[in-house]
């Protein structure tokens, strides 16, 4: 039981620090950077933990990845299916990939048009590489330790 609270835990912990991290942004870009680096590191520690806690691999991923998954279907619903919008919903939806904005601007911008000298980048890109990237974090983290276990073996 409490290896299921601990995994529980552990997928809410990007929409934590993503909420943590848009509070920072306007005070400090250290902390913001901070926090993004937590996240980095405490998802590459989740997939690991998941490696102990859940033997079958693709229940591990979705398990982890849930709140990810929910937060992008939600954040998709929102802005292309929704009749009407619900600003709080899909201003939730989008905590789960913000701190890693510094990193996904980067890589979006790649690929965005210039309109007016001005890049427009498309929000709904920053959260699908967002959560790509969380997602292949969190499977880096989970196979390396599955690998280390079955070596001890």
């Amino acid at each position: 039981m409490l290896g299921l609270l601990e995994c529980a835990a552990y997928a809410l912990l990007p929409s934590l620090l993503g909420w943590l991290w848009e509070l920072s942004v306007g005070v400090s870009g250290f902390l913001s950077t901070l926090i993004t680096l937590l996240l980095l590191t405490v998802w590459y520690w989740a997939g690991w933990r998941y490696a102990v806690r859940i033997r079958n691999p693709i229940a591990a991923l979705l398990a982890g990845n849930s709140i990810g998954l929910l937060s992008l279907g939600i954040y998709l619903w929102q802005e292309y299916g929704a009749a009407v919008k619900n600003v709080v919903l899909q201003g939730l939806s989008q905590k789960y990939g913000a701190s890693l904005t510094m990193i996904t601007v980067r890589i979006v911008m790649r690929f965005s048009p210039v309109v007016d000298g001005v890049t427009q980048v498309s929000n709904t890109a920053l959260q699908i590489v967002a959560f790509l990237l969380l997602a292949a974090l969190f499977a880096v983290g989970y196979f390396s330790h599955r690998k280390i276990l079955k070596e001890a073996k």
